[in-house]
């Protein structure tokens, strides 16, 4: 009994909403500031070069998740 105590795991859905709200949250309130004091004028086209990665892991994770439905993001890991 005490072994599903320590067992968690957090369906794709909640996955996905995380991961959306980190990026949001670092690409869209932070980020601007900090490129525009160290880029200037060029800041917005360091800003859409700097979200292309996370959009392309997001991406990706989002294909693996339609690749294999039904699994979880940990099986799909651990599975490969």
């Amino acid at each position: 009994m005490m072994n599903n105590l320590n067992k968690v795991e957090i369906t794709n859905r909640q996955l996905m909403f995380s991961l959306v709200s980190v990026l949001a949250g670092t690409s869209l309130l932070s980020l601007p500031r900090l490129v525009a004091s160290e880029a200037g004028q060029d800041a917005w086209i360091s800003i859409i070069i700097g979200a292309l990665a996370p959009l392309l892991i997001l991406l990706t994770i989002v294909f693996l998740f339609k690749r294999f439905p039904g699994y979880t993001f940990h099986r799909i890991c651990n599975s490969v």
